[in-house]
């Protein structure tokens, strides 16, 4: 870079004038100095010889103290600091530090009392030093920030020439600065104007001699200063003439060399006007990427005189396509290895791309998918609501959509997914594509769909438990009810008995009539029984224990027998009563629980056909016993036929009939504990028939 400043365009409008101007500013500066020096030495001498004047007088007149007294050199103190302004204060002391006279301005007086005297007599154990040095020059700074001058002297006697004390004098420095600051301002105003006068006449001379050269100098300059690219010119011996400004930040450090000794070479390698990507290091920014070009200067005689090289700053650039490749890689990398689907849809819902995790998702291929819309593997039931929201999306209400819908795969099983999409638009905010990620949830789906279910049965068990609470009170009503109405006709059967025999009235009543109340209270004692051996049974089938003693038992006489049984509540009810069918029927049965089934269900014909025909049919088919009850009594709801089975259950209300509500329930229990069923059919207003079917094995 030696040749770099020698050569630099932007210097050739200053060369002519250059020189003069320095050396016109140089004697210039030199004078103003000179000037200033010989005033301020001038007024610093006077300051000098006025303060050795006033000690030469008052040593005189101190010296004869002895004689005078002191009086004179205190008048003669105060005429001094009267006449002259710029002496602000003199105070004498002896050589042991005692004051001989003080005087000084009435405005000092406080410095001079309070903080001054303690100073002024470390002067007399300096006396030495003060003979030796002739004064001793310091400066204080008192009222209102005013800087005096402070000189010490020694004085002598007259007549041995001994030391007696020494003289300190304030003066004020304000005069002395105000005259030195005039003189320099003086100065600096003549040399002022000589300066402009001067700089005109350069200038004058300098434009109409350089004035060709630097036109076409400050064009080609400007470019190198404002062009955003490096440019660099050499000669034709390589040597560099000149250097645009971005070249020099870049690549010229701050003594101007180059940050690299090859720097030029290495930047413009390349061959003669062919563009080369290189990578230079720079001056601040480190290693930076260049394209450059390079093409030889020829002049009107087409001699070559020179090679320009231009190098444009590519950093960025490059910087930038290798952040995008790597994005791009990343992204790849992303789409192709996410567990999640991604997929991308046109305008049309067509596929445009989808990655593994989608395709192992659906079953297809992307290939197939390719050929497919959107729609065609979506749940029917939630293609309307994915419309809506694809729209949502597409006219720009929504920036971006989560919806939850059911895909159906190649192999038709149906899948759930959550939905995230958002839209791609161009420039012009077109819409292009939609960028969506599928996330399977069948399996959160179904867990959810368990719950639901288990929610639901744990209501319904609720609901069963309640509806059993609820039961279970109402039978406990009516067991009360049924069970206090056999004993409270015992009991006052009992005291009849009991009173009749007190009054020995018993044999007053009629043979007939004693066996009457014999035979109520027989019933009810049967009644009773059939009540609580009707509660056993429930405890025992609930506790499992139902025990069957099986025998051969021919169903058909065994139901002759029971009808003549209930020959008496027959008459009581007006009920006529037929038996028909097969007469041997030969099963494997236990005949006190069979006994138990018949009782119940013709006692029940009986209370709900009062007055109207039962019939009672048998048959034999594939191996199986049926036995039929048929009334034409009230008969039972649809609703309520599938319900008179279970336990409490009853299809009327306690005060129209009573019973517990056990009978067909235990009659269902028996009969299933034998392999068997029973059924119902009925209509309201026409009775009623339930059929037995029992295996005779």
């Amino acid at each position: 870079m030696d040749e770099l400043d020698r050569y630099s365009l932007k210097n050739i409008n200053l060369k002519i004038g250059g020189a003069f101007f320095a050396i016109f500013a140089l004697l210039i500066g030199i004078l103003i100095f000179i000037t200033s020096f010989v005033f301020h030495n001038i007024i610093e001498s006077s300051e000098n010889r006025l303060s050795q004047n006033i000690t030469n007088v008052l040593s005189i007149s101190i010296s004869r103290i002895s004689f005078s007294g002191k009086y004179h050199a205190q008048i003669f103190s105060d005429q001094l600091i009267e006449k002259e302004e710029s002496l602000k204060y003199i105070v004498i002391l002896d050589s042991s530090g005692g004051i001989i006279s003080k005087s000084y301005n009435p405005k000092y007086k406080d410095f001079i009392e309070n903080n001054r005297l303690s100073s002024f007599k470390n002067y007399t154990s300096q006396i030495t030093e003060l003979n030796k040095a002739g004064n001793k020059i310091s400066y204080v700074t008192c009222c209102d920030n005013q800087t005096l001058k402070e000189i010490a002297l020694p004085y002598y006697g007259s007549f041995d020439q001994g030391q007696i004390g020494v003289i300190v004098v304030g003066i004020s420095t304000f005069t002395t600065n105000t005259e030195i600051a005039r003189s320099r301002l003086i100065l600096m105003l003549l040399g002022l104007f000589v300066t402009v006068i001067g700089v005109i006449v350069i200038y004058v001379v300098t434009n109409y001699i350089s004035y060709p050269i630097t036109r076409l100098a400050t064009m080609f300059q400007g470019i190198l200063e404002f062009a955003p690219i490096a440019v660099m010119v050499k000669d034709r011996d390589g040597k560099t003439i000149a250097v645009s400004d971005e070249f020099k930040n870049k690549f010229v450090d701050k003594a101007d060399k180059f940050v690299d000794a090859n720097q030029s070479n290495n930047l413009f390698k390349g061959p003669d006007l062919e563009k080369t990507l290189t990578d230079v290091p720079t001056r601040d920014e480190g290693v930076l990427s260049y394209l450059t070009l390079k093409f030889p200067l020829f002049d009107s005689q087409r001699k070559f005189y020179g090679v320009c090289g231009i190098a444009t700053d590519v950093t960025e650039r490059e910087r930038f396509q290798k952040a995008l490749l790597k994005s791009e890689a990343d992204y790849r990398s992303i789409y192709e290895t996410s567990p999640v689907g991604i997929i991308n849809v046109n305008p049309n819902g067509q596929f445009l791309r989808c990655n593994r995790a989608f395709e192992e998702f659906v079953g297809y291929s992307e290939s197939e998918l390719m050929s497919q819309k959107f729609f065609d593997i979506t749940y029917p039931d939630d293609i309307e609501a994915s419309a809506k929201e694809m729209n949502s999306l597409v006219n720009g209400s929504k920036p971006l959509i989560n919806i939850e819908k059911r895909y159906i795969r190649k192999d038709g099983k149906l899948l759930w997914a959550h939905v995230s999409a958002s839209v791609l638009r161009n420039e012009k905010g077109e819409f292009v594509k939609t960028i969506s990620i599928i996330e399977n949830i069948t399996e959160r789906k179904m867990a959810e769909q368990a719950r639901d279910q288990l929610l639901v049965q744990e209501q319904i068990a609720r609901l069963e438990a309640q509806k059993a609470v609820n039961a279970r009170d109402e039978f406990l009503s009516i067991a009360s009810h049924e069970l206090k109405t056999p004993l409270t006709t015992l009991s006052l059967q009992t005291q009849l008995f009991n009173r009749l025999i007190e009054q020995e009235r018993l044999n007053s009543l009629s043979k007939e009539k004693q066996q009457d109340m014999v035979r109520i209270s027989r019933q009810h004692l049967e009644r009773l029984s059939l009540l609580i051996d009707s509660l056993l049974d429930v405890s025992r089938i609930g506790a499992g224990k139902l025990s069957l003693n099986k025998v051969d038992i021919n169903l058909y006489d065994l139901l002759s027998d029971m009808l003549k049984h209930f020959q008496m509540e027959f008459k009581e009810k007006w009920c006529s009563v037929t038996l028909t069918g097969e007469t041997q029927i030969i099963g494997h049965w236990d005949k006190l629980r069979l006994e138990q089934v018949i009782a119940n269900l013709i006692s029940n014909s009986i209370k709900f056909g009062a007055g109207k025909p039962i019939a009672v049919t048998t048959s034999v088919q594939n191996g199986w016993a049926k036995f039929k009850v048929h009334d034409m009594g009230i008969g039972i709801s649809k609703e309520n036929q599938s319900r008179i089975f279970e336990r409490f259950e009853r299809a009327v209300s306690l005060q129209s009939f009573g019973g517990l509500g056990l009978g067909l329930y235990i009659v269902k229990e028996l009969v299933e504990v034998h392999g068997g069923k029973i059924t119902v059919e009925s209509e309201l207003g026409k009775g009623s028939t339930f059929t037995v079917e029992l295996p005779l094995k």
